[in-house]
């Protein structure tokens, strides 16, 4: 199997939310001898997304990104939630949003008030939260990289002056554990 087989195989393999977690966990459970060659094979590897929509996002604002010095995390954790796409060096944070799953119209109410207490989340603490739904995703996808590009470029230049939060709201808190709707189904389960 050619090289780019290999890698896109191992992409698909440590798919889903807990893909970097697998990834990390399976390299680490190599003999180091081999450990390098792995981890050599994947530098670089998008893993970890949840969808071919949010894959093809990343690769297009990987690309975007190249040349500047920052990491692209997929999948990762702000403040107990996770978000599709994050910058730390940046402080921004990115969700890809489909239609199906994300729109107040077919959104489970429980999904639709995590999704909205997130964000907040992330926007108290000194995060810069960009949101993007399918259809730009497939089809103004130029003009989202060209907005990410920026909007990080921007942040990097332009440090945020206010000091990040250090009192904490009971709302600040993961929505599942405070908001009364959640919590109240979440005791009945």
């Amino acid at each position: 199997m050619a090289l780019p087989a290999r890698r896109a195989l191992l992409e698909r393999a440590y798919s889903g939310v807990k893909g970097n977690d697998r990834l990390a966990a399976d390299i680490a459970a190599l003999p180091p001898s081999v450990r390098a060659k792995a981890t050599a094979l994947t530098d670089g590897l998008i893993t970890g997304t949840a969808s071919e929509l949010e894959l093809k996002a990343v690769r297009a604002i990987v690309a975007a990104l190249d040349g500047l010095d920052v990491e692209v995390q997929v999948n990762a954790m702000i403040r107990g939630y996770r978000f599709d796409i994050v910058i730390p060096e940046a402080r921004v944070c990115i969700e890809i949003d489909s239609h199906r799953y994300h729109s107040a119209l077919r959104a489970r109410q429980e999904d639709f008030i995590k999704d909205r207490w997130k964000g907040n989340a992330a926007v108290r603490w000194g995060w810069t939260l960009l949101r993007y739904p399918d259809a730009s995703i497939d089809h103004a996808l130029d003009e989202v990289t060209e907005e990410v590009r920026d909007t990080v470029v921007f942040n990097l230049d332009n440090p945020r002056t206010r000091k990040i939060r250090q009192h904490e709201l009971p709302t600040d808190r993961e929505v599942w554990l405070w908001h009364p709707l959640l919590r109240t189904r979440a005791e009945d389960d």
